[in-house]
Order: structure tokens, then sequence, then C-alpha cells
């Protein structure tokens, strides 16, 4: 496979507003990415057509060596990327209400939110070790408590257990640490970090802030006003200057230890600036 995903010549336009415009952009294997940019930039678009939600005006979608409209199965794509947003809490909680925390990590194994099958013994054995893996000695509940009585940083490490179950190809992450508090973000990154380690398993994580960036990332796209702004490593794109331009206000970056942070600039970095 030559690559994970790649996004070939992409344009979309919805309510003849155009959104996306020519859009080329591929991951390969042993890499990690993030994906940056104002709202409105077409993040969550790009997201949408990674997990066949919706198709693109023109060009092509290619994940884990299959072309979206050339006889793809899109639900088991899903579960082969292992697709993480939080806005699946909001659908187990109205349609699932009787979901235990346990039922929510089976139904990985098919990429839906529903349990509408009897798993097999391997299937209930992976569930298990999961959950006894990642939260031994941590959780605060059982496996059996109904997901919806769980804390919002409790569902969410729910959830993302739940991508992990059949072993995806490739993680997708769709802002992760969205209204979390800075434990339970720390909690979720200290699983996510542990499992990409174990796996090898290549990633995407689209944030909004540069606090977030996982410490494994390797690769940066940053996406303005429906165009690829900038892409590459990790390590020559990420710099004050980029970002100053992309968001379109002074902004200084630096780091420490190994995590980034962000601040206001009194002035628009130089040229060259890191």
């Amino acid at each position: 496979m030559q690559t994970i995903l790649e996004l070939t010549d992409i344009g979309f336009v919805r309510g003849g507003e155009t959104i996306l415009s020519d859009v080329n952009w591929a991951v390969r294997p042993g890499e990690h990415w993030v994906m940056l940019g104002p709202n409105g930039s077409g993040k969550s678009t790009i997201v949408s057509f990674l997990c066949g939600y919706q198709w693109p005006t023109r060009g092509r979608v290619s994940v884990l060596g299959e072309t979206y409209g050339q006889g793809v199965d899109v639900r088991k794509m899903r579960a082969r990327m292992g697709v993480f947003q939080p806005a699946q809490q909001a659908g187990l909680d109205v349609y699932h209400p009787d979901a235990t925390a346990f039922d929510v990590i089976l139904t990985g194994a098919d990429g839906s939110l529903a349990r509408y099958r009897e798993y097999s013994a391997t299937e209930i054995e992976r569930a298990n070790e999961l959950f006894a893996t990642y939260f031994s000695g941590r959780a605060s509940f059982p496996a059996r408590r109904l997901f919806q009585k769980l804390s919002s940083g409790e569902r969410r490490k729910v959830l993302l257990l739940r991508i992990f179950m059949p072993g995806p190809d490739l993680v997708v992450l769709d802002e992760p640490y969205e209204s979390l508090d800075i434990p339970s973000r720390i909690e979720l990154e200290t699983i996510l970090v542990d499992y990409v380690k174990r796996n090898a398993t290549p990633s995407l994580t689209i944030l909004h802030r540069v606090e977030e960036i996982p410490q494994f990332t390797t690769h940066v796209l940053l996406l303005k006003g429906g165009r690829v702004f900038a892409a590459g490593s990790l390590a020559e794109i990420l710099t004050s200057r980029a970002l100053s331009d992309l968001y379109g206000v002074p902004l200084k970056l630096g780091r420490d230890g190994g995590r980034f942070y962000c601040v206001p600039a009194q002035t628009p970095p130089t040229a060259g600036a890191t």
C-alpha cells in the first residue's frame, strides 16, 4: 500500500458556495498527521469525505487502498479506520439509552453505535482486554455501567476504546479533546499515545489548538479558505509565521518538553521565524 489515504483534486460546492478547492493530500504508512485551520476552513468536510458521510463535487477519495465510489462498503471502511467523534456521545444518549460502557466498546467491532447482534467469544474477550488494559486500577466505574451515567471524560475514554476494538488500520480523531478539562484531556491522550505506540497505527487528528497536538505527531496539514495552506513535516511547517498567516493574527509558537504552546505576539513574526 503506497498511501494510507489520498485526496486527489478535491472540490466541493454546497448551495452554490465553494467549500473546498483543489485539495491534494496524502498520508503514508508510519505518518501521524494533525489538521489545523480556522473555523470554516474545510476540516470537518474533509473528515466527512473520509468517513463516507458525503461525497466531493469532484476529485477522488482513496482510503486504505480503496477508492470511494468503486464498490466500497463504507460501513466496513469506517471500522477499519477507527473514527472517533465526540458528537457520538449525544447520539448514544438519545437512541441507545440502555447501552452500557461495555456495549459501546463492543460496537466498535462493526463500526456502528448500536449493539444489534450477538458478539463472538473472541470479540467479548477483546473488549474485556481493552477495558482491563486501559482502565485497570484507573476506572471509577464498572464496565457494565450505563454509558449515559458516566462523566464526560469517562464517556470519551470509552468511545476511544470503541475504535480500538477491530484493531483499525488508521485512527481518525475529530476534535477528541473538545470540552474536556485538563486532567481528562491528559488521560485521554495517555491512552491514545500508548495504543499508537503499541500498534504503530497511522493517525489523523483534527484540532483547533496547537497545545493539543499529540507528541507522536510527524506531519501537519494547514487549511485556509477551503485550500491547502501548507502541508508537510511538523518540524518544517509549524512555525510562528505560518500560524500567524493561517489565522490572520500575530502569534508566537513555542515548545516546552515536546509540547507546543501558542500565545499572541506583539508584532507579526518576520520571515523565517520559527
